[in-house]
């Protein structure tokens, strides 16, 4: 075998696997800046969160209450993921503190919500809309099929008069 060709093969395999180690280290490694924290969300696998609550606590799916301190995680991803990364503030004894990272969440899932209930509303309007045109059209098939039964009747009449005009012209003629 030539040496450059074994050369372009092991530049290849070793290219192939610095890529799968950046895809790990981006996917499931997750580095917390020193003055940053992490907020997670639990995507899969586990118990919804009860009404009304947008932080989730012990396995449930959602924003999670525990957060990302600095240093390296491991991070189950797809599982999991790192929502975002905020900085860290840092709120004396005697000092008042905003948590404005939260307050965004909230706003967030409130958007979300109300689209989600906006599009239900919809839905269901349109539900009714088509239940109703449904019944206008099944009446109208059964008013159809009264008149065929109808015409079908007049038919049949008017074959008997044809019938009886005709015996009575051949009785003339």
């Amino acid at each position: 075998m030539d040496p450059t060709f074994r050369l372009v093969v092991i530049g290849i395999v070793v290219l192939i696997a610095i890529g799968v180690i950046w895809y790990i280290v981006t996917r499931f490694l997750v580095n917390i800046g020193a003055k940053e924290v992490g907020i997670k969300e639990r995507r899969y696998f586990g118990r919804r969160m009860p009404q009304g609550r947008v932080v989730a606590t012990d396995g449930e799916v959602g924003l999670q209450a525990d957060v990302l301190k600095p240093g390296l995680h491991f991070v189950m991803y797809p599982v999991e993921r790192v929502v975002q990364k905020v900085p860290l503030v840092e709120i004396g004894a005697d000092e008042l503190g905003v948590i404005e990272a939260i307050t965004q969440t909230i706003s967030r899932v409130n958007e979300i919500s109300a689209a989600i209930a906006a599009s239900v509303e919809e839905q269901a309007s349109v539900t009714q809309s088509i239940s109703e045109n449904m019944q206008v059209a099944a009446k109208g098939v059964t008013d159809i099929n009264a008149n065929m039964k109808d015409i079908a009747e007049a038919t049949k009449s008017v074959d008997d008069s044809t019938r009886k005009v005709r015996d009575a012209s051949r009785a003339l003629a």
